[in-house]
């Protein structure tokens, strides 16, 4: 299910401003996607904001409580921002499960840019639409890939209960 407009616009721009516009947002570099990349020129950058329910980042706590509102969660299991980097032709990156148990997804576009999800069944998701979010089941394969027409595809990814 995709759904748009998925934050209030004023929460929404705070935030894309925070996430990409200022320099107080840091991002980790991963040297490797989902860890079943073999090719080392597959990269990107993440800022982790929670993991295994403990809130890792001092900079989301808006974030995390807006998400609250919205989802009415049991529990947070990661949420985390990923920032992958424009390349001359879109690479789809390996398919992968986010964990090996039953929970909920979802992927908040933080740009607009032609990078997509792709589904185990070949469905490709245009998940990455400003402020667009894509639901859906991250226990299930799934991929994730880069972008070509802007500068870096950015992203919020989420896993709940």
């Amino acid at each position: 299910m995709v759904e748009d407009n998925f934050f209030p616009e004023i929460f929404f721009k705070d935030l894309e401003y925070f996430v990409l516009n200022s320099a107080n947002c840091p991002f980790y570099l991963q040297r490797v996607v989902n860890g079943k990349q073999t090719d080392s020129s597959h990269y990107y950058w993440t800022h982790l904001v929670l993991s295994n329910g403990k809130k890792v980042s001092e900079h989301f706590d808006k974030l995390i409580d807006q998400l609250t509102e919205q989802l009415n969660p049991y529990a947070f299991v990661r949420i985390k921002i990923n920032l992958y980097p424009s390349t001359n032709k879109i690479i789809e990156h390996a398919p992968h499960i986010d964990y090996p148990f039953p929970h909920k997804g979802i992927i908040i576009g933080l740009n607009t840019c032609d990078g997509y999800t792709k589904l185990a069944d070949g469905t490709k998701v245009e998940s990455s639409v400003r402020n667009r979010a894509f639901f859906f089941d991250p226990s299930l394969s799934h991929s994730s890939s880069t972008c070509t027409n802007q500068q870096f595809r950015a992203n919020i990814n989420i896993n709940y209960v």
